[in-house]
């Protein structure tokens, strides 16, 4: 098992450990649409989902359309000085 270990870069003794997930503050700008068939790709009004590049969250159409509609308000919040 140790060599199976250096291999895979796990080290003794923690197999089952996993690091803790951070929590994540996206917002969510990047949004990629995805298509459930060949012909519908392009149009974005026929995607089925759209995920965040950054995060990899996914999305309904409906609430894409939310965060792409609120998107510049976000963002202002987020870098506008006090």
């Amino acid at each position: 098992m140790r060599l199976l270990n250096k291999i895979r870069r796990h080290p003794e003794g923690n197999e089952g450990a996993q690091a803790p997930e951070e929590e994540v503050n996206c917002l969510h700008t990047a949004l990629a649409p995805r298509w459930d068939t060949p012909s519908d790709m392009g149009d974005e009004e026929k995607a089925s989902a759209w995920v965040c590049a950054v995060c990899g969250a996914t999305f309904t159409p409906e609430r894409a359309q939310e965060l792409r509609a609120s998107e510049a308000e976000r963002v202002k919040q987020v870098f506008q000085p006090d």
